[in-house]
């Protein structure tokens, strides 16, 4: 099954001065019908050919083996707390970690599981305390992410940026509030620094914008 038969405009791009065609960026978008039937087709292909293999159970076994281990990466280290992901043996996902240094206690933060058999989670960004974590979640693969913000002292949730390509975040010094910029496909001629304070929920207001150019 082609790609071209679902008839989606290719996506052009400006990198390094030289235009680039790319007509698999739907494919990207997890959420699209069509996707999901290209993948269910793809997989049809490959189970039938692997159908005719000899010995892929012992194959997949030994892939398996390799593959199925404790795995650590993204390590932050904050005052006196340690941020990690971490995807355990027989897990599929990864998920976010923290350790107490003091104590030696280990907290799950977050599970991208609640959101999904596709998710994927990864540290964002850090307080200069400790106390706040941006997370950025995406789906299936994609480059556009969700950026939450968690307090680490009560475990909510205190504010959420809206999905797209994420291009810069900062926490305010005091924690706050943040600044962020992601781009949402809603604002396409320019580029635009939002600023946030936690205390006023999702009320976010534009603090610079400068017109955007080919390839800026």
């Amino acid at each position: 099954m082609s790609v071209n038969q679902y008839r989606f405009p290719a996506v052009q791009e400006i990198l390094h001065g030289v235009e680039v065609s790319d007509p698999y960026r739907w494919l990207e978008m997890r959420d699209l019908p069509s996707t999901e039937q290209w993948l269910r087709e793809q997989a049809r292909r490959c189970n039938a050919y692997f159908a005719d293999c000899e010995n892929l159970a012992t194959l997949k076994c030994r892939v398996r083996e390799y593959l199925d281990v404790t795995v650590v990466d993204q390590p932050a280290r904050v005052g006196n707390r340690c941020f990690y992901r971490q995807r355990n043996k027989g897990q599929e996902q990864g998920s976010i970690y923290v350790r107490e240094e003091a104590t030696g206690e280990e907290r799950l933060l977050v599970s991208p599981a609640k959101d999904g058999a596709f998710a994927s989670v990864g540290i964002h960004r850090i307080s200069r305390d400790g106390s706040l974590l941006a997370y950025e979640i995406a789906s299936g693969g994609e480059d556009r992410k969700t950026i939450r913000i968690l307090d680490l002292g009560s475990g909510s949730t205190i504010g959420t940026v809206g999905r797209g390509y994420a291009r810069g975040f900062a926490f305010f010094a005091d924690g706050d509030g943040c600044f962020y910029i992601q781009e949402t496909g809603m604002s396409k001629n320019e580029h635009i620094v939002w600023r946030r304070r936690f205390d006023e929920g999702d009320s976010d207001r534009a603090i610079y914008r400068i017109p955007a150019t080919p390839g800026s």
